[in-house]
């Protein structure tokens, strides 16, 4: 839900403030008010859905073949340390105020939305005291009070206690009964709900502010252009007495901006070209979509390719449609293929466009792998990782008996949003198996992913690392002890990108002759740091198949040139970075 007030509430403040400001600059003290009203309005309207409104921006793509690519679906890796000692982890923070921030902006939405349930409880009380009477084709609530005249949707509230002579009870229901011919309560309705859920932006009380004002402009408009004394009807209003408002639904008359309401009265009416300045608003949605609403995930960008999802228990062949951008953690990532003649297919973390669904035999209901909304944990991943470094112990057994590595856990997000069949995908030892199994069957319920709109079930997998300090080694780069981050703003990057990334090892990597022959493939996971120089250091096997393809592998990413650091809070820091490397066999090759 946090998510939902970053995406989404945050864009819709900013398109109010914006919006607002070219009000104010070019159309505030203007006397065509039902420009202006239409223009708050609208502006209102557009603003909260401008942040949901994603167009495409087309992306060339390098004409290619069906090539075969291996698809993982992982989410980022938590690294529980043996004996780690306590330190500030800005992660967690980070998470924690975000969390914060929800909660203080989900209490504002309900006591905006208390205070506008008692306000309309205030004016139904008054209803149901006083009574609703016919008078000159009008419903009308005569008052004895000292509440001042108002109107709420289609009532007129006068209060008899405010009157002197007849004549003011007309130019009072002349006003009010404006109100009720322009529907502003219409506005109203929108201004209170606005109010609800952007109470913390002070555009979203300009625009109340403002509105309200034009509101009572039309209505001033509408008794002076019946012939009645501008000045009568100035003292009108001069001498109305304030006393409670409800303050909600309703238009008051009362001395609401007096001074201004008395010189738009006066002024000359507008010249019409004025209006044209209302187009102004045309370029300020371009920018704004600009900003809210580009995604480069056109059909141009889409190319079929063959998929093998490998999971430990068997290996999947399947056809589907892959995109070339919305790159990022927690996504699809597909590994490199390398033949024997020495070809290779893209590394590439792709987004998957189209469906591409396994079954568990637990239920009848299909799962998916890939969906359009992927499950997210309650608070965000940083919140997901910051649950299980709380939780997860390292067992005493294992730490004694120098056991550590990377357990895989997979389960199943449900329509509910709960874990189901949680299991071990790949393990290490019963030990930390247990311990992840039993961290993981403690998660809360999540928000569940969708397909096409609907919910769905996701299988998911976790990769979580247990890891024992070195006592004479450490995992850092021995030339420093800095932090070494796995998660930062801005990854590091490889100079020219990722094709030239590909290109590089295209050109160099070779498929050791010896293995061939031995029919030796697999899958190998190399780890490295890149330095806050950019140079690529502490490269070393994460997970081998053979020693000759784990040598090959190595090999190639120590020769790799100086890399783009990555940075966290603008400051260059030492990135923690792993690359998988598929070697694969054709079957001629291991029919040879």
């Amino acid at each position: 839900m946090s998510d939902l007030l970053i995406k989404y509430m945050f864009p819709s403040a900013i398109s109010l403030l914006v919006f607002y400001a070219l009000f104010a600059m070019t159309l505030r003290n203007e006397t065509f008010f039902g420009w202006n009203r239409m223009f708050l309005v609208m502006s209102m309207v557009v603003s909260f859905i401008l942040p949901w409104i994603h167009l495409s921006l087309p992306v060339p793509l390098p004409s290619s073949e069906l090539i075969t690519y291996t698809l993982s679906f992982t989410s980022q890796e938590v690294v529980v340390t043996a004996d780690a000692p306590e330190k500030f982890s800005f992660l967690s923070f980070f998470a924690m105020g975000r969390q914060f921030l929800f909660y203080a902006y989900l209490a504002g939405v309900i006591f905006f939305t208390l205070r506008m349930l008692a306000g309309l409880c205030r004016i139904l009380y008054l209803i149901y005291q006083y009574g609703i009477v016919r008078h000159q084709d009008t419903k009308v609530v005569f008052m004895y009070n000292n509440i001042p005249h108002f109107s709420f949707f289609n009532l007129v509230f006068i209060n008899r206690n405010f009157l002197e002579t007849a004549q003011d009870e007309a130019l009072i229901l002349i006003h009010e009964k404006e109100h009720l011919r322009q529907r502003h309560f219409i506005d109203l309705i929108l201004l209170e709900l606005l109010i609800v859920f952007q109470w913390f932006n002070p555009a979203a009380w300009l625009y109340r502010h403002s509105l309200k004002r034009i509101h009572e402009y039309q209505a001033d408009r509408a008794v002076v252009s019946r012939g009645h004394e501008m000045t009568a009807y100035m003292c009108l209003i001069f001498n109305q007495v304030s006393g409670f408002r409800p303050d909600v639904f309703i238009n008051k008359f009362n001395f609401f901006t007096l001074k201004k309401r008395i010189i738009m009265m006066s002024k000359s009416k507008s010249s019409e070209w004025a209006k044209s300045r209302i187009l102004l608003a045309v370029p300020i949605v371009a920018l704004l979509l600009l900003g809210f609403g580009f995604r480069a995930n056109s059909q141009e960008n889409n190319m079929t390719v063959n998929v093998m999802l490998e999971t430990p228990d068997n290996t999947t062949n399947m056809t589907v449609n892959v995109m070339m951008d919305n790159v990022g953690a927690g996504e699809t990532t597909v590994m490199v293929d390398i033949n024997p003649d020495g070809s290779i297919g893209l590394i590439q973390s792709l987004a998957i466009s189209d469906t591409t669904k396994t079954n568990i035999p637990a239920t009848n209901e299909e799962v998916f792998v890939i969906v359009d909304a992927p499950p997210t944990y309650p608070g965000g991943d940083d919140a997901r990782l910051e649950f299980l470094r709380s939780n997860i112990n390292y067992p005493p057994a294992a730490k004694e008996k120098g056991i550590q590595g990377t357990v895989y856990i997979g389960f199943v997000v449900e329509k509910d949003g709960t874990v189901n069949d949680v299991k071990v995908m790949r393990g290490i030892h019963k030990l930390l198996d247990d311990e992840a199994l039993r961290v993981t069957k403690l998660m809360p319920k999540w928000t569940p992913g969708r397909q096409k709109g609907e919910i769905v079930r996701v299988s998911y997998n976790m990769p979580i690392k247990f890891t024992i300090p070195a006592k004479t080694e450490t995992t850092a780069a021995p030339t420093t002890n800095e932090e070494v981050f796995v998660i930062v703003d801005a990854p590091p990057t490889y100079p020219g990108g990722d094709e030239a990334r590909l290109e590089f090892l295209k050109s160099n990597i070779q498929y050791p002759q010896e293995a061939k022959e031995k029919g030796i493939q697999g899958m190998v996971y190399v780890g490295f740091i890149v330095e806050k120089d950019g140079t690529v250091n502490d490269v070393k096997l994460l997970r081998g198949v053979d020693k000759l393809i784990d040598d090959e592998a190595l090999r190639v990413v120590k020769l790799m040139p100086k890399w783009t650091p990555g940075r966290q809070k603008g400051e260059i820091v030492r990135v923690s970075y792993n690359m998988p490397i598929k070697f694969t066999l054709s079957t001629e090759t291991e029919n040879e």
